[in-house]
């Protein structure tokens, strides 16, 4: 099998995009003088802060579906509780003398 030009160009390509997509993104946080924050991934000047690193986010998807289940139950959860609030409560009056 001969390989052609195009074909290792091709492979050499995807080997640094998959390296390029595992690595860490880096997010700026820049203030001008009227008070504006933005945030960007690029630097904008030199009062710029590094604010953290990040990684895209691809949960599996065990991970993807056992958190919307806890977050349906936490919706639940909260719901119930909010129903609860609303209900009268009974006042119950203590009177020793019978």
């Amino acid at each position: 099998m001969t390989r052609t030009p195009c074909r290792s160009l091709l492979l050499a390509f995807s080997l640094l995009w998959a390296i390029n997509a595992g690595t860490e993104r880096v997010l700026y946080k820049s203030t001008d003088a009227d008070g504006k924050v933005t945030y960007s991934d690029r630097r904008s000047g030199a009062g710029d802060t590094r604010v953290k690193s990040w990684m895209p986010a691809n949960p599996g998807r065990h991970s993807y579906e056992s958190a919307v289940v806890r977050a349906e139950s936490d919706r639940i959860y909260y719901a119930r509780l909010l129903a609860e609030r609303r209900k009268p409560v009974p006042v119950v009056i203590y009177d020793p003398r019978g």
